[in-house]
């Protein structure tokens, strides 16, 4: 089976991405199309059964930022239109043809499957163009119709989006598995910190008298952000420099905001790179309750505490230092669920076994 992946505008290294090729290239040749970046010397590589066609549109025909990205989704349409493949895998859907490379994959006659980071009609406007959104959940609704399967981060956020466009869909579900596992260490081999993983513009969420509270007991350590209330900010750091530091502290703290809407969807039924990498560390996570799918999977494993972050800050506080003195069982609700964190050999099975039954069918 040959496969053709679009990644639209994630970079070449993009986690969920990238294992997505690995995976396929066990069933055949893919094309992969990415975001070409500095790093990226050359238009197009062959190698260990993947074909790269990295897209710039810095470096697209065209005067300003529009044009240009018109330009380069016309190039992705191109890869969609001419290459030889018998599935394409959309991480990411054109913003000018976010239907017509649908329907021409369709055309084609190929299997399509969708496979969808984030709810797009919520992700892709601004708040100030909500009343656009009508018109995303249609063309969500059409890209559903057209493709052959789903591939969504979390059961509730797949669950949201059949119940808004009406339409369902074969689907798998995929969340941001961390890549590996470290043992967790105890308490008194940890420093007493409370660690933020940043890496995005979105918002630490903590009411100031709880940042007050926690800054007087814990050491607050910021990596990859510049968050203000940190008593360290540190620069993003490689994966395996990242994930020691975070298996030293004592918590990883998740309360954050993408919009001013505190129950905005793609926030609350998340389940990110944040979460897992926190688990696999070792380190039990600081959890706001409103994030629904983060709270289900915490509160299953035992690997964190489940906090209010803005009405009751005393009894915040007085969870997180109850919760040391059975620190233990938080290490070893971690450490017995530590496969449902991380991605391997059977998870990538169970998403070939979905990609296979949906090109067969």
């Amino acid at each position: 089976m040959k496969t053709l992946v679009i990644g639209y505008g994630h970079q070449k290294d993009d986690k969920r991405v990238s294992r997505s090729v690995s995976a396929l290239k066990k069933l055949g040749p893919v094309h992969y199309q990415f975001w070409r970046t500095a790093a990226d010397e050359r238009s197009e590589q062959r190698g260990n059964g993947v074909i790269l066609h990295p897209l710039s549109r810095d470096q697209m025909r065209g005067f300003g930022k529009y044009a240009k990205r018109l330009n380069f989704d016309r190039e992705v349409l191109r890869l969609v239109s001419e290459l030889d493949y018998d599935l394409v895998v959309f991480h990411f859907s054109p913003a000018f043809f976010p239907v017509k490379v649908f329907a021409e994959a369709k055309k084609r006659k190929k299997k399509i499957i969708y496979d969808l980071h984030e709810i797009m009609p919520e992700q892709r406007l601004p708040e100030k163009a909500g009343l656009l959104k009508p018109f995303l959940w249609t063309i969500l609704k059409t890209q559903f119709s057209l493709s052959d399967g789903v591939i969504s981060v979390s059961q509730e956020a797949i669950d949201y989006m059949f119940k808004k466009t009406k339409f369902f869909q074969k689907y798998h579900v995929v969340p941001n598995y961390s890549t590996k596992c470290i043992k967790p260490i105890i308490l008194e081999q940890r420093k007493r910190e409370i660690i933020v993983i940043g890496g995005s513009q979105r918002k630490v969420l903590v009411s100031p008298i709880l940042t007050s509270l926690l800054k007087a007991n814990f050491t607050l350590i910021s990596i990859g952000m510049n968050w203000s209330d940190a008593d360290e900010n540190l620069l993003a750091v490689g994966y395996n420099s990242m994930m020691k530091r975070i298996s030293e502290a004592c918590f990883s703290l998740i309360s954050f905001c993408s919009r001013s809407n505190p129950d905005y969807k793609n926030d609350i039924y998340s389940l990110p790179h944040k979460l897992y990498d926190s688990l696999a560390a070792g380190t039990p996570v600081l959890l706001a309750q409103r994030f629904i799918s983060m709270k289900a999977l915490v509160e299953r494993t035992n690997s964190g505490l489940v906090l209010d972050f803005a009405r009751d800050p005393i009894r915040d506080l007085d969870t997180v230092n109850d919760s040391l003195r059975t620190y233990g069982e938080l290490l070893r609700g971690i450490e017995k669920n530590c496969r449902e964190f991380v991605w391997d050999a059977e998870k990538e099975t169970a998403l070939l076994n979905f990609i296979e039954k949906v090109v067969l069918r």
